[in-house]
Order: C-alpha cells, then structure tokens, then sequence
C-alpha cells in the first residue's frame, strides 16, 4: 500500500454517467497526475535502493539519496547535522564496524508530490539489531535536481523495542 494516499487524491470523473452499484467510478487521470505518479515511483525507488544499500552495509549507497550540498539538514534524536560530508561522516563514526549496521526493513511509505519540484515523505521503518530492535520514522522533504529527486531536509525519530 506504498501510494494508497495518492490513488485516493485522484478525482472521479464527472463528465462521465454515474457508475452501476456494480462498478467502480471511473477515474480521470490528468497528465498532472500521471506525473505526480511517476514522481512518487521514482522517490520509492531510491527509499528502496537506500534500504537495500543500508542491508549491503554500504554507506556511499545510502547516501545517494541525500542533497550533495554544504545546506542539507539531517535530525536526528536532537542532534543536527548540516551539509553532506558531515552527515556521511556521523554515519560512518556511528558504525565503524558495518557489521552493526543491522538489518532494515521500510515498513510504510506516504508521499505528497507538493509541486513539480518539491515532495514530503513519511517513512515507517524498522531496524533489526542482534540484541534489539528499533522501530521510527522519518519525514523528509525533497526537491527534484537535473539529477533527479534527492532529499534536502530529513527528521528520524526512534524508539527500541525490546
């Protein structure tokens, strides 16, 4: 159920007869919407490649998703963390050992595709420790670069479970 809020938001056509009890409306999608949900399928894909990259232990992969720039904003837990290279560095102090990186697992996505340009993301999400697990979110705004979608803000909050 990655885009249900997207398919909802699209509206009824109503040029069209009202449909039988048996039927479904029909739906009137606009070049807009379509787009909208190309958009929404690109900015999955790069959640599921970070996720993947994540399991792979390979940091440089998780990071393609972010902003390459000295203004990204990255919270976490009441820390901030601004620019690309300080970010990528932080995850590296905080898993010198790839090993420990645990096993994630994106859980649920809602994406709001807000212009052409800008999106927000919700990502539930749970990582799975040798010894806990931890479930949270984040939310994310993106902005769609000449290389594609990238992630210039980012908020993770977090809560281990037993």
């Amino acid at each position: 159920m990655l885009f249900g809020l997207f398919f909802l938001a699209m509206s009824l056509n109503t040029d069209s007869p009202p449909p039988s009890p048996s039927e479904p409306p029909a739906l009137n999608i606009t070049h807009a919407q379509e787009a909208q949900q190309s958009d929404a399928l690109q900015i999955a894909s790069l959640l599921a490649g970070q996720f993947a990259a994540w399991n792979a232990k390979d940091i440089d992969g998780y990071m393609q998703v972010f902003w390459r720039s000295p203004l990204l904003v990255y919270v976490t837990e009441g820390s901030v963390w601004t620019g690309w290279d300080q970010v990528k560095a932080t995850v590296e102090r905080q898993y010198p050992e790839k090993n420990n990186m645990g096993h994630a697992v994106l859980e649920r996505l809602q994406t709001n595709i807000v212009s052409p340009e800008t999106a927000t993301t919700i990502e539930w999400w749970t990582v799975y420790f040798p010894a806990a697990k931890v479930h949270g979110f984040s939310t994310s705004t993106w902005r769609k670069f000449p290389e594609g979608w990238r992630v210039i803000e980012t908020h993770t909050s977090t809560l281990e479970v037993p």
